[in-house]
């Protein structure tokens, strides 16, 4: 098999892993009664691996629901949710939102401070989505903006120089 179908042929299964976890992610917030709203407009061809998307994107969405569930349990009638992906230039920007409560984002040495109680084990999505935009010569952001948790990220479409890294 040549160098081009096999990269061809692992391409198209990274498009159906990232299809078959974004179904499963979908079903569960509409189980949860989370509304969902997107925008993609995704190029065709990324440099990334489908793993690295994957993990940022299901780390984004999970925890975004995670804030929206507690907002359900805490009787609030309006939760939902707000991904938006496109390029920028040379770079994929990726944004996801979603309605909060929270005045102020608590941070430590390490990027955002969980607001779980069992803060050992978890706190590590935002860690993985900054080294994986680290990783692709990018940058991620996570800040308040009103009534909403906005997370950002871009990724160099670009540059290959740390592709390899991890």
């Amino acid at each position: 098999m040549q160098v081009r179908e096999q990269c061809a042929q692992r391409e198209r299964r990274g498009r159906v892993v990232a299809r078959k976890a974004c179904k499963a992610l979908l079903a569960k917030l509409r189980a949860d009664g989370i509304a969902f709203r997107h925008q993609l407009a995704v190029p065709p061809v990324l440099p990334f691996r489908s793993e690295d998307i994957c993990a940022i994107l299901s780390n984004l969405i999970d925890n975004a629901a995670e804030e929206c569930r507690r907002l359900h349990e805490n009787g609030a009638a309006d939760a939902n949710i707000t991904l938006d992906i496109h390029p920028h230039q040379s770079y994929l920007f990726i944004q996801c939102s979603n309605t909060t409560d929270r005045t102020a984002l608590e941070r430590n040495k390490r990027g955002l401070r969980t607001t779980k109680r069992d803060a050992a084990l978890h706190g590590y999505g935002t860690q993985i989505i900054a080294k994986l935009a680290e990783k692709y010569n990018g940058v991620s952001d996570f800040h308040l903006d009103g009534a909403c948790f906005v997370a950002q990220v871009m990724l160099d479409m670009a540059s290959e120089e740390k592709q390899n890294e991890n």
